[in-house]
């Protein structure tokens, strides 16, 4: 306590080395690293979808839609999808990959049969319910 009895407020300044998880600028600097290192390796930044990358690939469009670290990669040839997560290991680290017909990408359930594609959020629908109705 000071002399007139308040109480003092103490105040700590720090340095940050890097972005902060979950700090506002930290989504625009990691967006800006990740489409950087994205244009280095060749890809264009869509025009109407800023987290859309396309870049031609052995003559065929490979594709990369991505939110924050979460992303979707697509092109004809499983060769070409493996050799561009090795790149993005190489800049990032290890990467969780899922291949196949089955997919969970941002709380989305995709499932590829009979040449269609399904998308399921079931299970958010349910967490929404449960936590309104507190069941």
């Amino acid at each position: 306590m000071n002399k007139k009895g308040k109480k003092r407020i103490k105040t700590l300044y720090l340095k940050v080395f890097r972005a902060l998880y979950g700090a506002i600028e930290s989504a625009l600097l990691w967006y800006n690293l990740y489409s950087q290192t994205l244009i280095k390796m060749g890809f264009q930044i869509n025009p109407f979808d800023n987290c859309v990358a396309n870049k031609v690939t052995n003559g065929k469009p490979c594709t990369i839609v991505f939110y924050i670290d979460d992303n979707k990669v697509s092109h004809e040839d499983p060769k070409v999808v493996t050799e561009l997560i090795d790149e993005i290991s190489k800049h990032f680290g290890e990467v969780s990959v899922t291949r196949g017909k089955e997919h969970d990408h941002l709380s989305m359930k995709i499932n590829l049969h009979d040449g269609k594609v399904e998308l399921s959020m079931r299970n958010q629908i349910d967490e929404a319910i449960e936590w309104y109705w507190g069941s």
